[in-house]
């Protein structure tokens, strides 16, 4: 098996830039996540553990701006 260095730029590595998004695995634990956690990429997994629930980010509504709300959880 080869193991092939990412050279686009691409987040993580030492040639990328910005962050690695994990999509399979939580990446943020709180005690209340929709409504004071603001998702760093759409498709992040984050725990509630006061409601033991968890949630995904999305983008809830459709504007110009690229920016990420407290809102943008739904639950899984």
């Amino acid at each position: 098996m080869a193991i092939v260095k990412d050279s686009s730029g691409n987040g993580g590595g030492p040639t990328g830039s910005g962050p690695e998004n994990q999509y399979s695995g939580v990446s943020v634990i709180a005690s209340a996540i929709s409504g004071t956690v603001v998702p760093s990429y759409v498709g992040q997994i984050a725990t509630d553990t006061t409601a033991d629930q968890n949630y995904i980010a999305h983008r809830a509504d459709v504007t110009s701006t690229a920016a990420l709300a407290n809102t943008d959880w739904a639950k899984i």
